[in-house]
């Protein structure tokens, strides 16, 4: 069903009138008789509001409307996400699942109308941007200089070994701004383990320890592996690593541990608060490293920059 949202999402067909919009439908149909198929899935997202609960429209406080959209937004997707997949589960379409951010575009037009008995008012319209709170791991975000350096990584994964940590938290933080929660607390978790078990690798060999004293950390558990056996490595008294490690581990491992095992469902603003607390723990990672002797140029292997 055509909406106001959509009209606006595909503008450049309003500007078609008359002969031009004729031959452009004229071309679609030649198109459509060779076998060649288009198609826009639209989808309008509603979230109402009662009363002084509107948000206030734009003028003095741009970026506290935006940011009040956002989160409207990010809700509303949240919810769309997860309907989507249980739809795909019940239906047996599996081409139909998680919406991933990248299929997104990079803005979405909003409309807000004043609703009432005998009365619908538009109050006003825009665009909200999408893709402009993405990290950015190496080089410049968007430019030649981060294109090449990705290119490098990729062909010479060795320089950066622990660029699959980094690589599947990135990814994390995308899963939380396309509204997956409960993967991106997952993955955030994850990301931790593969960062952590590489450290210990890396430094129990430059201390002496043999491949297969190594391999029976495998044997261990996360809970020793990550409050003892990490900060002895990184020459940390256990029990003072202080609030980065052990918030981590309070708040971003347990909520990973709910949403395994007790199937509980992270609201966006946890889970952003957990990929936020594991960079944070990866930076922390190489200051430790960089004031610990020996391991420094450890340190050079986390390169984590973010916007």
């Amino acid at each position: 069903m055509p909406t106001e949202a959509t009209d606006r999402a595909f503008g450049e067909l309003q500007q078609l009138k008359g002969f031009a919009k004729a031959r452009y439908v004229l071309g679609l149909r030649r198109l459509a008789r060779r076998g060649v198929k288009e198609w826009k899935t639209v989808c309008e997202m509603t979230k109402w509001y009662v009363g002084d609960e509107i948000p206030d429209p734009p003028g003095a406080d741009p970026s506290g409307f935006e940011a009040k959209l956002r989160e409207g937004f990010d809700e509303l997707l949240g919810d769309l996400d997860l309907w989507l997949r249980a739809y795909g589960m019940i239906a047996g379409e599996f081409e139909i699942g998680s919406i991933a951010l990248h299929d997104l575009p990079a803005a979405i037009p909003w409309l807000i109308e004043l609703k009432a008995p005998g009365k619908q008012l538009a109050l006003d319209t825009g665009l909200l941007p999408l893709h402009t709170r993405t990290p950015d791991i190496v080089g410049a975000f968007g430019n030649q200089e981060a294109a090449n350096e990705a290119s490098l990584i990729m062909g010479t994964s060795e320089r950066f070994p622990a660029f699959p940590a980094l690589s599947t938290l990135f990814g994390a933080q995308l899963e939380a701004r396309a509204g997956r929660s409960r993967q991106a607390v997952i993955d955030a978790g994850t990301a931790v383990e593969m960062m952590v078990f590489w450290l210990l690798g890396e430094i129990k060999r430059r201390r002496g320890e043999s491949e297969s004293e190594i391999e029976r950390l495998n044997d261990r558990r996360w809970k020793d592996i990550f409050n003892r056996d990490l900060p002895e490595a990184l020459s940390v008294p256990v029990g003072a690593t202080g609030p980065v490690h052990s918030g981590w581990w309070r708040d971003a491992y347990a909520l990973r541990v709910r949403a395994v095992h007790r199937a509980y469902r992270p609201s966006q603003p946890e889970a952003l608060r957990t990929v936020s607390a594991t960079w944070d723990l990866f930076d922390w990672f190489g200051e430790r490293l960089r004031s610990t002797a020996g391991l420094e140029d450890l340190a050079e292997k986390i390169p984590v920059k973010r916007k």
